[in-house]
Order: structure tokens, then C-alpha cells, then sequence
């Protein structure tokens, strides 16, 4: 004998809620526009940080003839100036919308990549005092996008595909970390302000990308709340 189907959970003519209608598919997944542009907006900001890592001492010793001993105190200033103002920056951006800040990001990736490719035509006693003040831009500019691009693709996942967005949104770092090391040094063999023209056109694309990104997402995080989440708004008082 055959065992009915229990179909009692079903109401005909309800139409499935707005989590129900994000459910956790591939397809729909693969046709969020939201996340496809956060994703591409943060594989820019990946390229941008590997700067630090994988070309800043390149382009120091073998274009700007610098010291030996600049790449690395500037590689500790940046950590130094994280760890020293990454949670005060976090809680102050944490008001505004959240669109404004990526572009604040993006535009400060773009002025220390300016600065740095300005060096190679600059007065020798600028590369120091040069150096400093890109790097202070460029750690300006991690800590305003990094915290803020989590919680974003954090709170735009539906519960039931969170694990898949946040999956989708790691393949973007992965994909800028596997990219960045070839490309940038390539670039920089082909012409040595090549680099930080390409990067400056990915920030003003990253600038404009986030102005498609839609209002239910890019809502301000009210103070207070924890930058994952937005915090629900409170009942008027009788």
C-alpha cells in the first residue's frame, strides 16, 4: 500500500514570503544581483589590499630605489595603525550608509595608488614622507570597506542560503588572492605605472558598482548595534 503525501502544511493561494522566495537554490543564488555586484566590488578591494603584500616592496626597491629597510617599517605602520584604530573606525562608520562608505574606501585606495605612482617622478627626499602618507591612506581605506562588506554580505543572506552567500562571497577573496600575485606583478613588468593606473579604474568601477546596490542592503547600522546585524527599531513610547 502507498503512503499519502501529508500536503496539510500547504495553504492554497498564500504566496511564499520573501524568505521563502530567496530560499536557498544555486540558481537563485547565481541570479542575486545584489550579491554578484558586492562580489565583484570586493574582488577589487582584494586586488587593492594584495598591494601591500605582494607588490609595495617590489615597486619600492626595483622603480623607487628606496631603502632597503622602507617596505617593511611601512608594512608595520599599517598593522600598527589597524590594530590601533580598526575597532573605533568600525564603530563610527557603522552610522552612516553604507554605499557612502565603500566609495570612501574605493576613493582612498585610489589617492594612495596615485601617491605611489607620483613617487617615480618626485623629488628623491619625497619618497620617504611620500611612502608614509600612502600607506596611512591606503590602511584608511582597509579599515573602512573590510568590517562593513562582511556585514554586508551577512545580513543580505537569507536564512536559509546563508552558508551559500557567505561561500559565494569567499570565492571572491579567493579568487582576488590567486589573481592578484600574477596580475600586478605582470603589470608592473610591462610598465611600472601600469599597476596603479588598473587599480585606479578598478576603484572608480567599484565607486559606481555600489550605486546599483539595492536599499534594503545599504541601509546605515544605528549606533550601537553590532555591525552584523542591524538592530531592530525600537517602539514609540506612549
Amino acid at each position: 500500500s502507498t503512503i499519502p503525501l501529508d500536503t496539510s502544511s500547504t495553504q492554497e493561494g498564500v504566496s511564499p514570503g520573501p524568505q521563502q522566495a530567496r530560499r536557498g537554490t544555486y540558481h537563485q543564488l547565481l541570479h542575486d544581483r545584489a550579491l554578484a555586484l558586492v562580489c565583484v566590488v570586493n574582488l577589487v578591494f582584494v586586488l587593492c589590499t594584495s598591494v601591500l603584500t605582494v607588490l609595495l616592496a617590489v615597486y619600492l626597491t626595483t622603480v623607487l630605489r628606496s631603502p632597503v629597510w622602507l617596505s617593511g617599517a611601512l608594512f608595520t605602520l599599517a598593522t600598527v595603525l589597524v590594530v590601533a584604530a580598526q575597532g573605533a573606525t568600525t564603530r563610527y562608520v557603522s552610522r552612516y550608509h553604507r554605499p557612502s562608505v565603500l566609495k570612501a574606501s574605493a576613493a582612498c585606495f585610489a589617492a594612495s595608488f596615485i601617491l605611489l605612482w607620483a613617487l617615480a617622478h618626485a623629488a628623491e627626499w619625497l619618497l620617504v614622507p611620500g611612502s608614509i602618507v600612502s600607506i596611512v591612506v591606503f590602511t584608511i581605506a582597509e579599515m573602512l570597506e573590510g568590517p562593513l562588506i562582511n556585514a554586508l554580505v551577512v545580513d543580505m543572506a537569507p536564512k536559509a542560503a546563508s552558508g551559500r552567500y557567505l561561500a559565494a562571497y569567499q570565492l571572491s577573496w579567493s579568487l582576488g588572492g590567486v589573481v592578484a600575485p600574477g596580475l600586478l606583478t605582470w603589470l608592473l613588468t610591462v610598465n611600472t605605472g601600469l599597476p596603479w593606473a588598473g587599480l585606479v579604474a578598478l576603484c572608480a568601477c567599484a565607486i559606481g558598482a555600489t550605486h546599483f546596490l539595492p536599499p534594503a542592503v545599504t541601509q546605515a547600522n544605528p549606533r550601537g548595534a553590532p555591525l552584523g546585524r542591524v538592530a531592530p527599531e525600537r517602539p514609540p513610547s506612549s
